[in-house]
């Protein structure tokens, strides 16, 4: 839960505590907040504190749970920051599962690729750029990254085509897309 502790609404001094249960009996909610590990607070001024702050919440949960209530879009948002971390395995498992609630997204796709391929994996990148060409056969970035993973595994046969296909839908990556076809094309015939 997100608090503010300032004593003015225009100078905030925002502190986080975490729920870490309830107590019914008593009517109480129990946190943690700073060193102190037991903080009961009463119901009513816990909803007083909380709706103050616009119900601000935050739920941690292990990357192979989606929250019930998540939409695509923000659960996507959440992976990707989690991978900007430097956690790319948990990234991976993480889009993984997003890939299982919605399996047609392509960002999901993508950013399952692009993990595995930091990683290195490029089996992995392969994968999943080539499920989201099949998925989303208009989105360029999918061609691009299938043909350059293909390139880098040294299939220069299947990975012209994939370059050449992405430079075809043109769009806000076509420098992008235009030099990677421009890099396989060199590798493809290296002048003598």
């Amino acid at each position: 839960m997100l608090e503010n502790y300032g004593t003015f609404s225009w100078f905030p001094v925002w502190h986080y505590s975490v729920v870490v249960g309830y107590d019914l009996p008593e009517l109480e909610v129990i946190r943690r907040s700073g060193t102190r590990a037991r903080i009961t607070t009463p119901f009513t001024i816990f909803e007083k504190i909380w709706k103050e702050e616009k119900y601000w919440a935050m739920v941690a949960i292990p990357p192979d749970r989606v929250p019930a209530t998540a939409s695509e879009a923000r659960y996507t948002a959440a992976v990707v920051a989690l991978e900007q971390t430097g956690q790319t395995r948990s990234a991976i498992t993480a889009y993984d599962t997003l890939l299982k609630r919605w399996p047609g997204s392509l960002a999901g796709r993508l950013g399952r690729g692009n993990a595995a391929y930091a990683l290195h994996d490029l089996a992995t990148g392969e994968d999943s750029f080539r499920q989201a060409t099949v998925d989303h056969p208009d989105a360029a970035a999918a061609f691009n990254n299938l043909a350059q993973v293909l390139a880098e595994r040294g299939k220069l046969d299947e990975a012209l085509p994939a370059a050449e296909r992405a430079v075809s839908l043109g769009g806000p990556l076509l420098v992008t897309t235009q030099a990677t076809l421009a890099e396989i094309r060199s590798k493809a015939s290296p002048e003598k």
